[in-house]
């Protein structure tokens, strides 16, 4: 009897602790499809920025230079890290 009671005291507490890695492993997968969701929605911004003042290097003002290399180096962020 005592060893049963030890073996489902040990069992529970197994799975509490593989119940406690479970909910944080989802909540940083969570917050990190959150972050990459608004890195990639000012991805898009900067990209939009860009092509509206013609920051084509062919095309570009030098009155805009500095935003454009803002906008370039905002686009060329990585969503995932």
């Amino acid at each position: 009897v005592q060893l049963a009671l030890n073996i489902a005291v040990g069992l529970f507490w197994l799975y509490m602790l593989y119940s406690l890695a479970n909910t944080i492993s989802a909540d940083i997968n969570e917050k990190m499809s959150i972050y990459s969701d608004e890195v990639m929605d000012q991805i898009s911004q900067c990209s939009r920025d860009y092509r509206e003042n013609k920051c084509d290097p062919s095309t570009r003002v030098p009155a805009v230079e500095q935003a454009c290399r803002m906008w370039e180096q905002c686009m060329a962020r990585d969503p995932v890290l």
